[in-house]
């Protein structure tokens, strides 16, 4: 079930980020808002500042009673060398960390690959290494191997294309372990809703699926998510974001 949640891992509160994505030309934008989900509401504020070749961001949520967790990031690039860093922290209410930080390299062949190691709050590490090619249909091969803190290896390949309505992607995975499967997911905009579906199948035959509609309304995001299980069952939950503030900084 790891693997199924990893492969429907969805787009976290943090997608407010798209709300007024115009004033990304600022060198420093800060957000505060408040946001309600599956596992109750809160408030946060983000800070991004941006210069030539580096974006970093900090953001900060407190939840309903007070408890906050604060994350910071940041990514470079060298076009010029056509190398990249990226690192993150996020610290828990409970003041533990976890951390993930690593490396983009442009290859000669016009390909990318991307290296990256993962600290876990209890210590325990786990590894990845994807490379990104893109094919002359236009389409992007994504070719992937994770490593899990019990050292088992998890093979992903994928397959990413750009349609007249957004997205589609499909793929294969294995495991060391012996599990292993296929996935696909077909993103569509139209009307001002965005609406995901994915779905993973495993070795035993077994469909999970999830569709995530996303819409916006002034400077509220919300997402529906409706998850389906093997056995038919159905599961649904809404989670929103509202910016209520902003402030530019050039």
């Amino acid at each position: 079930m790891r693997i199924k949640a990893a492969m429907l891992a969805t787009v976290a509160v943090s997608a407010v980020a798209l709300i007024l994505s115009d004033e990304v030309c600022a060198r420093q934008v800060s957000r505060s808002g408040s946001y309600q989900g599956r596992k109750g509401s809160g408030t946060f504020q983000r800070t991004t500042d941006r210069s030539a070749g580096s974006v970093s961001k900090t953001t900060v949520r407190t939840n309903a009673v007070g408890k906050q967790s604060t994350t910071t990031s940041q990514k470079t690039w060298d076009k010029n060398t056509g190398t990249g860093s990226f690192s993150s922290t996020k610290t828990l209410p409970s003041g533990k960390t976890a951390t993930r930080s690593g490396t983009v390299t442009r290859n000669e062949d016009g390909s990318f690959t991307k290296a990256s190691t993962t600290t876990l709050p209890s210590g325990k590490t786990m590894t990845s290494e994807k490379t990104m090619t893109k094919n002359e249909d236009g389409s992007r091969s994504i070719s992937a191997t994770h490593t899990t803190p019990s050292g088992n290896t998890v093979s992903v390949d994928r397959t990413v294309t750009k349609t007249d309505e957004g997205r589609s992607a499909s793929g294969t995975y294995s495991s060391t372990s012996g599990k292993s499967g296929s996935f696909q997911s077909n993103t569509t905009v139209e009307g001002g809703k965005a609406v995901t579906t994915r779905s993973v199948t495993n070795q035993d035959n077994k469909t999970l699926q999830r569709t995530i509609e996303t819409s916006r309304e002034g400077n509220t995001v919300t997402q529906e998510v409706t998850t389906t299980t093997p056995s038919g069952n159905t599961k649904t939950f809404t989670r929103s974001a509202t910016v209520e503030n902003v402030e530019k900084t050039d």
